[in-house]
Parts: structure tokens; sequence; C-alpha cells
């Protein structure tokens, strides 16, 4: 960070040191993946929801969430993938059930400018294991756009420019590649 400061994670809880390696703050959840810092100097990290946003009962799969952290620790926004896709009536993309870390979300990257695809604050998600990049605006709950594949199993989406982003597939098949004996 600008002032020498450190945030880092391990696939459990967020923590932010100083430049002298002084603990600052921690956030006992599981985050994990990619942190990236958006325009108004905050941070999106992935995470992972313990419980059902609905009853409150444990989890049967890993269920993904987008963190928004503020510089002093606070959590600003967190909003489930699977909640993002039920209000936009993409469910049917998850395959809950199917894997028990059915969505493997691996990057958030902020929009750091308007374009004429998207504005600022909206996000570019990297879906691993549904082979899914998506735009989505927290503003308002809206999927913008969405794309699964060609790539398989990537792991980071990026903005290139005003029009374009950018994708890094792992070169990773699921399944063998080419004529297969029986």
């Amino acid at each position: 960070m600008k002032d020498g400061g450190l945030l880092f994670k391990n696939s459990g809880p967020l923590y932010k040191v100083d430049c002298c390696s002084n603990l600052e703050w921690a956030l006992n959840d599981v985050y994990h993946h990619s942190t990236e810092q958006d325009a108004d100097g905050s941070f999106w990290v992935p995470s992972v929801m313990a419980t059902s946003l609905y009853d409150g009962t444990p989890l049967t799969h890993r269920e993904d969430a987008i963190t928004k952290i503020s510089t002093d620790g606070g959590v600003l926004y967190k909003r489930s993938v699977t909640e993002m896709f039920k209000e936009n009536d993409l469910v049917w993309i998850l395959g809950i059930g199917f894997s028990r870390d059915p969505i493997h979300l691996n990057d958030i990257q902020p929009a750091l400018q308007d374009s004429e695809f998207w504005e600022r604050g909206d996000v570019l998600l990297s879906l691993k294991n549904r082979h899914m990049v998506f735009l989505y605006r927290p503003d308002t709950g809206k999927i913008i756009w969405y794309r699964v594949g060609p790539w398989l199993n990537q792991h980071d989406a990026d903005f290139v420019d005003d029009s374009q982003v950018m994708v890094f597939g792992n070169n990773y098949a699921e399944v063998p590649v080419g004529p297969q004996p029986f």
C-alpha cells in the first residue's frame, strides 16, 4: 500500500499490517484469491459465506461472495455469487448440488472509470469452475454481461482499455482433447 502497509490472506482471515509489520486490523472470515483496489481506495476480495442467507443453516457447498473492504478494515459490501445469479435469473448456470465448489470465484476486477460498456464501480468477476467471466453492477444488483468459455478454468480477468477485457486461461482441459481410445 502507499503507506508501506500490506494486506494478506491465505484462505482464511484478511490482515493489514503497517510498514513495520504491526497488525492494524484483521477480519476473521475466509478470504481467498485476488485483492484488487477500487478507485475509491477500498479493496475487493473474494470471500466464503459460512451459512445460508435464507435461514442461517450451514452450507453443504462452498458459497463464494464478493466483499468490499475499506482501508480501515470495515466491510462495505458483501454479496453471495449465488444470490447475484438468482436475482438475475441465471442460477441454472451454477450447477449447485453437483460439486462442493461449484463457483470458485478467483478474481474481482473493479472498473476504475466509465466506458461505453461499463461504469466506474462495476466489477468483472472470474468463476473458474463455471468457465465464466461476468460484469456485475453492485449499485443495482444487475449482471450486465456474461460469457462462458471458450477458456477452461481461467484465473484472471482484467480490463484492457475502454472496450475490451482480457481473460487468462490456464490451458487446462477437463477432458482430453482429440481422438481417444474406447
